[in-house]
C-alpha cells in the first residue's frame, strides 16, 4: 500500500492524466442520448472537457482536506453520479443496467470527479464565508428590531412584480374544479375541503371574480412567504454563517418558481408552508428543549401539523411513519411530548375529517387512492434489469 501512495505521489501528473480520461468516459455514459459512445469522443469538445477535468483535478490536488471532508464528498460523489446514470438509463432505456459491469465503472469513474468538485466547493464555500462575514453591510439585517418580520417582508415584496404581470392571479390546476363544486354544491373531499371553501368563496362571493383571486393570490403569498421567512429565522437562531443565511434568503426571493406558485390557486402552496412551518417547529423543538414547555410551540406545532393532514392525503403516512422513527431515536423527553402532539394532531384531523366536514357539506370520496398514488407510483418505477 505504501509502494503505490509513494509512486502516486511521485508521479502526480501522470496519475491525474488517468483520472481525467477515465471520469470523461464515465461521463459520456451520462449524457441523455441514444449514441453515448459518439457524444463526446468524437467532438473537439472533448478536449475542452478533458482538460477542465484535469483542471478540477490539480486544483483540488492543491488543497489539504480533513478526513471526514473526504468521506462526506465521497459519499456525494457517488449520489451524484449514480443518480446522473441511473436517471440517463430509466429515460434512454426504460431500466437500469445494475447488473452490468460497466455501470458501476461509471458510477466510480463519476464519483472521483464529482467528489473532487465537491471538495472544491467546500473550500471556495469555507473561504467566501470568512470573507463574507467581514462585510458589515451583510450583517445589518440582523441588527434590526425585528429580522423576522424583516425577512418575511422582503420575500414578499421581491414576488409582487410577478403576482402584477399575472394579475390578478394563476387560475389553474384543480382550481377550475373546486370552484365548480364550490358553485353546485357538490363539495367533494377529493380536493382538500377547507381550500375549495376558501377558493369557492374567494372567486364566487367576492364583488367580482377578478378582485376575489387577487385576494386569495395575497394571502396565498403571505401564508407561503410567512413559511419562508420562518426557515431564515431558524437558521439566525442557530447562527449559521451569514454567507448561507443570506444565499437562503435571495434564493426565497428571487427563485422564480416560489413567486410563480404563490400566485398559482392550487392546494399544494398553501400544504408547503404550512408543511415548512411544521418541519421548522419540529426541528427547534429537537435542537432546543425550552420550546417544549411552551404553549406557544406546543400550539403551533398542534395548528400546522392539522392544516398538513387537512392540505394532502398522502401527508397522513408521513406524519404516521415520523411518529413511529421518532420513537426510537429521541430521547425521553421529546419523546413524550411529540407523541402527545402528533398523536393529538391525528384526533384533531380525524374530528375535522368526520363530524366537521359532514357539517360544512363535504361529499365523501374514496381518498385512498390519491393518498397512495405517490409511493405506488414510485415502487412501479422501481424497476431493476
Amino acid at each position: 500500500m505504501k509502494t503505490i501512495k509513494t509512486w502516486t505521489e511521485k508521479h502526480k501528473t501522470i496519475v491525474r492524466l488517468i483520472l481525467s480520461y477515465y471520469s470523461l468516459w464515465s461521463l459520456s455514459g451520462m449524457i441523455k442520448s441514444q449514441n453515448t459512445e459518439y457524444a463526446i469522443s468524437n467532438s473537439i469538445f472533448a478536449l475542452f472537457l478533458f482538460l477542465f477535468i484535469y483542471t478540477i483535478y490539480k486544483k483540488e490536488n492543491e488543497s489539504v482536506y480533513d478526513r471526514s471532508v473526504k468521506v462526506v464528498t465521497a459519499i456525494l460523489g457517488f449520489f451524484y453520479s449514480a443518480t446522473l446514470l441511473f436517471g440517463r438509463n430509466i429515460m434512454m432505456e426504460d431500466t437500469l443496467f445494475i447488473n452490468q459491469l460497466g455501470t458501476w465503472l461509471k458510477i466510480i469513474g463519476g464519483t472521483f470527479f464529482f467528489g473532487a468538485c465537491t471538495r472544491l466547493l467546500y473550500r471556495f464555500l469555507e473561504t467566501g464565508i470568512c470573507r463574507f462575514q467581514k462585510i458589515r453591510f451583510f450583517n445589518k439585517l440582523d441588527t434590526v428590531k425585528h429580522p423576522f418580520l424583516i425577512d418575511w417582508l422582503l420575500i414578499f415584496i421581491a414576488w409582487i412584480p410577478l403576482w402584477i404581470l399575472c394579475f390578478p392571479g394563476i387560475y389553474a390546476y384543480d382550481s377550475v374544479y373546486q370552484v365548480l363544486w364550490y358553485e353546485q354544491g357538490t363539495l367533494y373531499t377529493h380536493h382538500p375541503l377547507l381550500h375549495t371553501l376558501f377558493l369557492g368563496w374567494c372567486i364566487k362571493d367576492f364583488p367580482n371574480p377578478e378582485a376575489g383571486m387577487a385576494f386569495y393570490s395575497i394571502i396565498q403569498m403571505l401564508t407561503l412567504s410567512l413559511s419562508f421567512a420562518t426557515v431564515s429565522s431558524y437558521l439566525r437562531k442557530q447562527e449559521q454563517p451569514v454567507l448561507v443565511r443570506r444565499l437562503v434568503l435571495l434564493w426565497f426571493m428571487f427563485f422564480p418558481p416560489n413567486a410563480l406558485m404563490a400566485c398559482s390557486a392550487t392546494k399544494d402552496v398553501f400544504f408547503t408552508a404550512f408543511f415548512v412551518i411544521f418541519l421548522v417547529l419540529m426541528a427547534e423543538g429537537i435542537h432546543n428543549k425550552e420550546n417544549l414547555k411552551s404553549w406557544k410551540w406546543k400550539c403551533a406545532m398542534i395548528l400546522s401539523g392539522f392544516f398538513v393532514l387537512a392540505l394532502r392525503s398522502q401527508s397522513r403516512y408521513v406524519l404516521i411513519l415520523t411518529l413511529l422513527i421518532g420513537m426510537l431515536i429521541w430521547r425521553k423527553q421529546l419523546r413524550k411530548t411529540m407523541t402527545i402532539l402528533l398523536v393529538g394532531i391525528l384526533v384533531l384531523f380525524q374530528i375535522y375529517n368526520g363530524p366537521v366536514t359532514k357539517a360544512l357539506g363535504g361529499l365523501p370520496y374514496d381518498s385512498i387512492r390519491e393518498m397512495m398514488s405517490v409511493p405506488l407510483m414510485q415502487m412501479s418505477r422501481a424497476q431493476f434489469g
